[in-house]
């Protein structure tokens, strides 16, 4: 196998906008050059035409429960590889493997799985994001009710203390002990977000000011306006786009969130205030009749096609935002020299054509249109 290879004949995006005729060359795992010029290199080289297609940074997945017939709880390494797989052939070559609320045991053995999966060389694991188990209990949607529990600072502090993979942890802000779970997750990098709850203003803003800056499947789980037996009442939703600080992660499968709703937060917010999510359960990726859970590369379709946002955009909100509410914009989310070679090729149709992950090609329908020089 050649040790560099050439990506060309594509409109290529950066975090600079788009450069055209231009080329990419990636060595090993790292993109090694993005050029303005077509570049006519000499030795062995593999060169993969994009077909005029749009060559992108591979998306970051922040909420994903699982994928393949398997869930992360299931604290298997079978289960963690065949989930994370489907993610990669769908486009998503960064992710934040998501534990749903479950029972202190449990937990215990998802991070240190995960922990030792990150450490193994070109791992597409970012970190482990824990979905609750700190939320309204009026909230629960989907979680598991039994293991709705209150803060509990030794818990918590442990665990944050402790395990070094932990990247995010959700919450309720209304809840007794929220500002202070929120404040010890800054101090020790992990980043709080607001879930499955039912604050009021009042919440939201002092959440916010103690540390609490991301909001997950904004809409979902959580209030809007509404009307009380003696006034009006703004909800959680409002709350939060009340504060221009906030950024928020979307389902953008159409299902969870219409389409002109999905547009309507798009204009509000901007593209670097969002997040766009799969919140990927058990049957993502297997053949539609086991279930209906939309991919990563389906919610470019739908951001393009049904919510009328421009495909560079719905990029963006995929990789460089993702990777920036994060902290990891210093090697992920954006093609520029040095980075990880995560790399997806859509075609003008803004289908999914080829998926690149740390210089591994992952999926590849150009297959024919590849060739080594």
């Amino acid at each position: 196998m050649s040790e560099i290879t050439l990506f060309r004949n594509g409109r290529i995006l950066t975090s600079q906008g788009w450069i055209r005729n231009g080329s990419l060359l990636v060595k090993g795992d790292r993109i090694l050059d993005v050029s303005r010029t077509d570049e006519s290199l000499d030795g062995d080289v593999e060169i993969i035409d994009a077909r005029g297609g749009e060559i992108v940074p591979g998306a970051i997945e922040l909420h994903a429960h699982g994928g393949n017939g398997h869930n992360f709880k299931e604290a298997s390494e079978t289960a963690f590889q065949e989930a994370i797989n489907a993610h990669l052939f769908h486009g998503s070559t960064s992710i934040y493997p998501t534990l749903s609320s479950v029972n202190l045991e449990t937990a215990e053995r998802v991070i240190e799985l995960t922990t030792e999966m990150m450490s193994r060389p070109d791992s597409p694991i970012l970190g482990l994001h824990l979905e609750g188990p700190y939320f309204n209990e009026n909230m629960v949607g989907e979680q598991s009710a039994e293991h709705i529990i209150p803060f509990h600072p030794d818990i918590y502090q442990h665990i944050i203390r402790s395990a070094k993979c932990l990247k995010r942890w959700d919450a309720a802000p209304e809840l007794e002990g929220a500002e202070e779970f929120g404040s010890y997750c800054m101090r020790h990098r992990v980043l709080p977000s607001i879930a499955h709850t039912q604050a009021t203003f009042k919440d939201v803003f002092n959440a916010y000011e103690a540390g609490f800056t991301h909001v997950t499947h904004f809409y979902n789980g959580m209030t809007y306006f509404h009307k009380t037996e003696t006034s009006k009442q703004e909800g959680t939703v409002e709350s939060v786009l009340s504060i221009p600080e906030f950024t928020v992660e979307l389902i953008f499968d159409g299902i969870h969130l219409p389409p002109a709703i999905l547009r309507m937060i798009y204009v509000l917010k901007g593209l670097e205030k969002i997040a766009i999510v799969t919140n990927a359960h058990t049957s993502m990726g297997l053949p539609e009749s086991r279930g209906r859970v939309a991919t990563m590369d389906h919610m470019i379709q739908v951001a393009v096609k049904k919510a009328g946002i421009q495909f560079e955009d719905a990029i963006r909100m995929t990789s460089e935002t993702p990777a920036k509410i994060m902290g990891e914009h210093h090697h992920v989310g954006i093609l520029r020299k040095g980075y990880d070679a995560n790399i997806c090729i859509y075609d003008n149709e803004a289908n999914l054509q080829f998926v690149m992950q740390k210089g591994k090609v992952i999926r590849n329908e150009l297959s024919s249109f590849v060739n080594l020089r």
